[in-house]
């Protein structure tokens, strides 16, 4: 009786058929990533102005990147300047424009009687892991974070 013998080599490419292709495919954002930022476009959250302009899709490295990324310069109706152009999506820039109108400005004109006229920004978009530590991927990856190192008041 006749014995077959099959390669090793054809036993690897049958196991990686039959695995669905897995190790060729791209990993995907999650789908809720790019809803949340039509969502927060089609809620209207953000204005479009000199200030905060939409820019051309950031599609990776990785499952990183924004469907709909943000060039933020100012907040507060561009009373608030941010030290360098900020890569954000919507719902984050939403949300720390709410946070400087509604928290950061009342308690610095409760505290020193002046506003905040600019936010020391220090990074917002890069595709890394928390604290460039671990692997963990950081919100950074998905226009979700910015780093700020203080405020600059009116004097």
């Amino acid at each position: 009786m006749a014995r077959c013998v099959w390669p090793i080599a054809t036993l690897t490419v049958v196991a990686l058929a039959l695995s669905g292709c897995s190790l060729f495919q791209r990993p995907q954002r999650p789908a809720w990533r790019t809803q949340a930022e039509k969502a927060c476009f089609a809620e209207k959250k953000i204005q479009m102005s000199s200030f905060v302009e939409l820019a051309k899709e950031i599609d990776g490295p990785g499952i990183c990147g924004l469907t709909m990324p943000l060039k933020v310069t100012a907040l507060a109706g561009g009373t608030v300047s941010l030290t360098s152009t900020q890569t954000i999506g919507c719902p984050m820039t939403a949300a720390l424009d709410q946070w400087v109108s509604e928290f950061v400005q009342p308690i610095a004109l409760q505290r020193f009687g002046q506003p905040v006229t600019e936010v020391k920004s220090m990074g917002s978009y890069a595709c890394r892991s928390m604290n460039n530590q671990g692997v963990r991927l950081s919100e950074h990856g998905f226009g979700n974070a910015i780093d700020i190192a203080g405020f600059v008041l009116m004097d």
